[in-house]
């Protein structure tokens, strides 16, 4: 018995064996024949040879011959893409450790199947007309399409196929080009909107139905987390009514001041140079930085201000213990620092209006209030629609200002939405962090902002119209 066995195994291993060689005999002759195949395919169009011994820069040549330089790049920049990618994705796996989705191995999963999809609807597309190319009906271009090496060989080897320069549209492959030349201009920002806006907004939307601290399980909760905002957090709703009156109150002030500093620094006056690099330089100083050098500034117990008021025989003013005088303290360090930056986009505006309109309102007799009103603001209408959207944009998305100067104090009653939703994403002094319901209060504030947005480009609509 033990003798049969082994004479079995034997003769199995030999067989197995045989098989391997005689596979990876014909898998090198087969090979030899395909470069060989497309040596003489390339030499039959008068293309380099050497081509041949390049899988991708193959496909490029065989692309160009069937098609036009335009496809055959996309076709060997897809299939290097494939390549690249087949290589990383075996380094990067698509579910984490715990069994959760990998984004970035889920990304790059996308990104490959979509790549490889292309290349093969392209491929067959260049098969046919490569066929065509060589004067073969549609049955053979079918054959290439399927068994593309082995008829890539019979054609080789057809003494009767004859290469045939295809029509080539130079308009149409013209605007092709343009058009690719756009996409790839935009495509950078495009990643960066998906990289940096679309997902981690489909991460806050998905966060949003699940209770999650950050560590242990995710507890799935459904709209709880909504309830819970529009119910049960009065505390929120305060910061919102903060952040209104925080940017009403503000640029009330700063937007009429900054436009009417740029229409002073516009004038023929000494030193006015000067002034605008001083004006302007508070917006390029960080937020966090000016906010912990006005707390010092305004602190009741050695505050700059305070010792100065004393100086003159009066008494430290707690500017902090109310919310009133707190708020104020934020819109006047605020104000401080970016009215110079809108006073600059006015002077760019108010330098591009033409000084004879001024001069025939001059001879008019017009005053400088009046052309003021009449003249400057009118034609200031698309630039100060810009400003104002922007400031009111900036005013109700402040967090890292109140984080560093009053932190919300006192009571709450100078927390904004902003600042709300960063204690609730992680944590207020050491409490406990929610990633559900910060997401839940991210969601509520954009809707808050997209519809103060709309009802701000609705109202202001005709004053982009300058004629």
């Amino acid at each position: 018995m033990d003798v049969f066995s082994k004479f079995v195994t034997d003769k199995v291993m030999g067989t197995i064996l045989a098989a391997l060689g005689l596979y990876i005999v014909l898998a090198v002759i087969f090979a030899v024949l395909n470069v060989v195949g497309n040596w003489i395919i390339n030499k039959k169009a008068g293309r380099k040879s050497w081509a041949a011994l390049v899988p991708v820069y193959s496909d490029y040549v065989q692309a160009e011959l069937a098609w036009h330089s335009f496809a055959a790049f996309w076709i060997a920049a897809l299939a290097l893409v494939s390549v690249v990618l087949s290589v990383v994705l075996k380094y990067v796996p698509a579910t984490t450790a715990k069994g959760e989705a990998h984004t970035w191995g889920v990304i790059l999963r996308v990104i490959y199947l979509i790549a490889t999809f292309t290349y093969l609807v392209l491929n067959i597309i260049k098969n046919v007309k490569l066929g065509k190319a060589f004067g073969k009906g549609i049955g053979f271009c079918i054959g290439l399409v399927l068994f593309t090496d082995i008829f890539r060989i019979i054609l080789a080897f057809d003494k009767k196929a004859e290469y045939k320069q295809p029509h080539v549209d130079s308009g149409k492959i013209a605007r092709y080009v343009e058009l690719a030349q756009s996409y790839a201009m935009v495509s950078f920002t495009v990643i960066g909107v998906i990289v940096f806006v679309a997902i981690p907004l489909i991460w806050v939307v998905r966060f949003c139905l699940f209770k999650y601290k950050g560590y242990g399980s995710i507890k799935y909760v459904g709209l709880d987390n909504f309830v819970r905002v529009f119910t049960r957090t009065p505390k929120y709703w305060l910061s919102v009514k903060n952040t209104f009156v925080f940017a009403i109150g503000k640029l009330a002030v700063e937007i009429p001041l900054a436009l009417v500093t740029a229409f002073v620094l516009t004038r023929k006056i000494k030193f006015r140079n000067f002034f605008r690099a001083m004006y302007f330089m508070p917006s390029m100083i960080s937020v966090a930085i000016m906010g912990v050098v006005f707390n010092y500034l305004f602190a009741h117990v050695g505050g700059v201000v305070n010792e100065f008021i004393k100086v003159l025989g009066g008494q430290p003013v707690m500017w902090f213990s109310s919310g009133t005088t707190a708020m104020l303290m934020l819109m006047i360090a605020s104000i401080w620092q970016n009215f110079g930056l809108n006073m600059l986009f006015f002077m760019t505006g108010l330098q591009s209006i033409d000084p004879a309109m001024y001069e025939a309102a001059t001879v008019d007799g017009a005053s400088n209030t009046k052309q003021f009103f009449a003249i400057t603001i009118p034609l200031l209408g698309p630039v100060l629609q810009m400003v104002l959207m922007n400031a009111i944009l900036g005013s109700l998305k402040v967090t890292d200002l109140v984080l560093t100067f009053t932190n919300g104090q006192p009571s709450g009653k100078t927390e904004v939405m902003m600042s709300f939703i960063y204690k609730a994403f992680f944590g207020n002094e050491g409490g406990a962090k929610d990633f559900g319901f910060g997401a839940a209060l991210t969601v509520v504030t954009a809707v808050i902002l997209g519809i103060v947005t709309i009802i701000y480009l609705k109202t202001t609509k005709k004053s982009g119209d300058v004629y």
